[in-house]
């Protein structure tokens, strides 16, 4: 078993896939792998010795940002999905209680740079609520929600829904991941 000494590890990256690049922190320790139809990039910015950014450039596939974005501990919990290669998050997925689920995915469908919808997702992975700004206008008009908590969405409440907590309408996925600002 070999051990990876960062010591004057490069910290610049680039990615031969789709043209990308990638630079990482000044002081942070990266380690790239080109496997011909893409690259694997592991960043430890923090220097100590576990990733806690991984980058994949994938030809013909999205370009992925896993990061630890939430609690204590070195988990990768949050991925930012860029599948038009314009260097903007075009989906933002998220474990926000580390309970080694996906639990919030934000997705900007039109390509502006403002999430128009929003998918809670119960621990069990069934969808709870859908937020969504239909009209593409920043303001969210429509949650959907499973009554029974069932993954049945069965409730459609329109013209900006009072009682929601979403983030449908806002610009950026700043919350979820540091990647996603636009």
């Amino acid at each position: 078993m070999s051990e990876y000494d960062p010591t004057g590890a490069d910290a610049h990256v680039t990615g031969d896939a789709g043209g990308d690049e990638y630079t990482a922190p000044q002081d942070a320790d990266a380690i790239t792998a080109d496997y011909g139809t893409g690259t694997e990039t592991l960043v430890d910015t923090n220097h100590d010795g576990y990733a806690d950014e991984v980058i994949l450039h994938q030809d013909g596939g999205p370009d992925e940002y896993f990061t630890h974005s939430f609690g204590d501990g070195h988990e990768l919990d949050t991925v930012a999905l860029d599948y038009n290669h314009d260097g903007q998050p075009d989906a933002v997925a998220a474990d926000t209680d580390h309970d080694g689920h996906i639990d919030t995915i934000d997705v900007d469908r039109n390509h502006d740079g403002i999430v128009d919808e929003v998918i809670h997702l119960d621990p069990a992975g069934h969808v709870e609520e859908v937020d969504l700004d239909n009209n593409f206008d920043g303001q969210q008009d429509m949650e959907i929600t499973s009554s029974g908590h069932d993954g049945v969405l069965d409730t459609v409440h329109y013209d900006h829904p009072a009682a929601s907590t979403a983030t449908a309408g806002q610009s950026g996925h700043e919350s979820l991941s540091p990647y996603a600002a636009n």
